[in-house]
């Protein structure tokens, strides 16, 4: 017996329209390995749509804001290394929070 699954838009999945991200959970954007679940991945997208949709002083803008508190301090790191470039020194960024370690300073 097969179970009929509920589509948003027929003929189609989520697969079909999400973002690549949300697609390859087992690599980051520059195709090194990226361990992040799809769940937080999926809240990374809805806190940066919430950002940018939301009107100001709007229950979504709520939302986005205490998603993203959420999420910055929950955040399984992925950082991504960069060279000094300019006058910006040698620093590591994460992909999803944006948390920096510059060169010489420890993790947290």
């Amino acid at each position: 017996m097969t179970t009929e699954v509920w589509r948003a838009v027929p003929g189609t999945t989520w697969q079909d329209r999400a973002s690549q991200m949300l697609r390859d959970t087992l690599t980051g954007p520059r195709g090194e390995p990226c361990f992040v679940t799809t769940d937080r991945r999926w809240l990374w997208r809805l806190e940066n749509i919430l950002a940018v949709d939301a009107r100001t002083g709007s229950r979504l803008l709520e939302v986005q804001r205490d998603l993203m508190e959420y999420l910055r301090e929950t955040c399984e790191h992925h950082m991504q290394s960069y060279a000094a470039s300019g006058d910006i020194g040698a620093h590591q960024q994460c992909t999803f929070c944006n948390h920096v370690i510059w060169a010489g300073e420890e993790a947290s």
